[in-house]
Order: structure tokens, then sequence, then C-alpha cells
């Protein structure tokens, strides 16, 4: 298992989820798993369920976006850094 970083700024039920965490993990997707355990059903509820991320929030590892459909199959290793930011809108 790698050891990486996670940095959050998100809002979850009104509660800022606002953060830097560090997991180890082997996939993108064991990361998520453990966010789950901590956050618990708002996380699941509004960021990721089911293996995949939702309502269109953006993950990046080392600064490359990861598609939401691949995070079984990106496989961390020591001292990656994962991004995750809320949708942004405006003009």
């Amino acid at each position: 298992m790698a050891k990486v970083k996670v940095k959050i700024y998100t809002v979850l039920n009104k509660g800022l989820v606002k953060g830097d965490f560090d997991f180890e993990a082997t996939t993108v997707a064991d990361v998520f798993e453990n966010l789950v355990a901590k956050y618990q059903q708002p996380f699941r509820n509004e960021i990721y369920d089911s293996g995949q991320i939702k309502n269109n929030y953006v993950l990046l590892v080392n600064g490359e976006p990861v598609e939401r459909e691949n995070l079984e199959r990106v496989r961390l290793k020591d001292g990656d850094l994962l991004l995750l930011f809320p949708p942004v809108s405006g003009g």
C-alpha cells in the first residue's frame, strides 16, 4: 500500500469538509472508501457512492485529472497527492 495525501475542500450537509488527510491505499477507490468510513452517509450521499464520484466533483492525482469511472484502476504510489474539488460554476 502507498502512503498518500488527500486535500479536500467541500461542503457536506452545510458543514465544510476541509483538510489534509493521510491514507494508506492501493487505488484511488481505496482512498474514497476510507473517506466514506470517516464521513459516512453524508459523504456517500454527496460525493462518492458505488465506486464513482458524483455531482461533477473534480479529482486530480498529482495534478492530472482522473476519470470518475477509473477509480479502481488508478494505482497509487508513495507520496501521491489527491485533490478533490467541488463543482465550479459562474461566468
